[in-house]
């Protein structure tokens, strides 16, 4: 996948190195043409830190890639509000069994392309994730095969047609220096 970014955005791909590291910790004296964080800043206090030492860690006309889950998209709404308190049963299975952190909030749209323009970050791309049901249905495709194509044409035809996009699910943005 990221080779196919690259590819789309021209970059040179002959000496292609990929690095991971903690967002929190990171200190690279390098700089890079594509810096990619996805679903990294909503696990992050530190969203403006983070995103300044990305900044220097960036060439010229490099890119940071940038994936975010919606705080609310319905579903991770259910599973990270406070305001059923300790009767939140699925926010309790979800951290008990590891599939969120304990506290895990994701970001708001608007706060994070707030925060990328106060930081003096050009957007490139803001694209907002047209897959309302369909990632529910990961847990059905080995299953189900054909409603989890009924639900994929459904979200493609349908509801991303209909359904607001402030409720969207993930939030993909392309950012560079100005």
């Amino acid at each position: 996948m990221l080779k196919d970014i690259v590819k789309r955005l021209n970059l040179p791909n002959k000496s292609l190195q990929l690095y991971v590291g903690d967002a929190d910790l990171i200190n690279f004296d390098e700089k890079f043409d594509i810096i990619n964080i996805n679903n990294v800043l909503h696990h992050i206090s530190d969203k403006r830190g983070t995103l300044s030492k990305l900044k220097k860690m960036l060439k010229k006309n490099g890119k940071i890639l940038i994936v975010e889950p919606n705080y609310y998209y319905p579903f991770r709404w259910i599973v990270e509000t406070d305001i059923f308190g300790k009767f939140n049963f699925v926010k309790k299975y979800f951290e008990k069994n590891y599939l969120i952190e304990k506290n895990e909030k994701a970001i708001k749209f608007k706060e994070l392309r707030q925060l990328i323009k106060d930081m003096n970050f050009s957007t490139e791309i803001n694209v907002k994730d047209p897959n309302y049901l369909g990632y529910a249905t990961i847990y059905f495709l080995d299953k189900f095969p054909r409603l989890v194509n009924l639900i994929y044409y459904a979200d493609k035809f349908l509801f991303s047609k209909i359904i607001p996009k402030v409720i969207a699910p993930f939030q993909y943005f392309i950012i560079s220096q100005k």
